[in-house]
């Protein structure tokens, strides 16, 4: 569910998921949504810098985010669309599996496999 209100900011908006899991624990996260990778850079920039009221934040120089188009050859990425125990829609399976092709046509290696974890939350229960 997201919670209202969106903020904007540099052609991104932030938005903020709360997951309830079977466990009845809830997950949230705040996280950029942007259209293209330059605005997706530009807001990592800005998130991933120092902030003075994070008390467990540590000083880190500027860091500028390439976002030029490079080759995937050689790179291998392993790939788990439900991580071996997650229940995973079928539009979300299918969405996920043209992300795989197109970052194999890139040239990547990718490999699907199952880490064999169990569910995050049974140790909870």
């Amino acid at each position: 569910m997201l919670r209202s209100p969106r903020r904007k900011a540099s052609g991104a908006i932030i938005t903020c998921k709360t997951t309830t899991c079977e466990s009845g624990y809830k997950l949230t996260a705040d996280s950029p949504v942007t259209r293209t990778v330059a605005d997706a850079a530009l807001i990592f920039e800005i998130i991933a810098g120092y902030d003075l009221r994070d008390p467990a934040g540590l000083p880190v120089s500027p860091r500028r985010f390439d976002t030029n188009a490079a080759s995937l050859n050689g790179i291998r990425i392993g790939a788990s669309a439900d991580l071996g125990y997650a229940a995973v829609s079928p539009d979300v399976r299918a969405a996920f599996n043209r992300a795989l092709a197109i970052l194999d046509t890139c040239g990547a290696q990718v490999t699907i496999d199952d880490p064999g974890l169990d569910p995050a939350f049974s140790s909870i229960r």
